[in-house]
């Protein structure tokens, strides 16, 4: 019986043996598994990221030409506004010229009618003719 007990007591510590192998198996693939899954993670999490950055960077690229081109259009409406400044200035003067040219003529204007009347007042010969635009 010392025999078949050896035997048996092989056979269990085979089968322990086998148990034990199977186990370790088991476990390391599941840690495979694990990792595995863990990597996919990681590489989903760098590909999103990816394509935030790239979506980010669009953003920004739209957005600087945005304002680049509102630097532009201020750019203009300034120069234009400058221009409409010194055209209103320009204006502005003509028309006080204007004004000083007017009140020049009617002076004139004034004074040759009372040297009419001066004249005809004083039965000067000259004052018999009539005069263009003034009798």
């Amino acid at each position: 019986m010392a025999e078949k007990e050896r035997e048996a007591e092989r056979v269990k510590k085979q089968r322990e043996a086998e148990q034990h192998a199977a186990e370790e198996k088991a476990e390391q693939a599941k840690r495979d598994a694990e990792e595995q899954a863990a990597a996919a993670r990681r590489q989903e999490m760098l590909d999103l990221a990816a394509t935030f950055e790239a979506d980010v960077g669009s953003v920004v690229s739209k957005i600087s030409g945005a304002a680049s081109d509102m630097q532009t259009a201020a750019n203009t409406m300034s120069a234009t506004a400058e221009e409409t400044s010194s055209q209103s200035a320009t204006v502005a003067a003509a028309s006080e010229e204007a004004t000083t040219n007017v009140q020049t003529v009617a002076s004139a204007t004034e004074e040759l009618s009372s040297s009419i009347q001066e004249i005809k007042r004083q039965g000067h010969p000259l004052g018999r003719i009539r005069i263009r635009n003034g009798q």
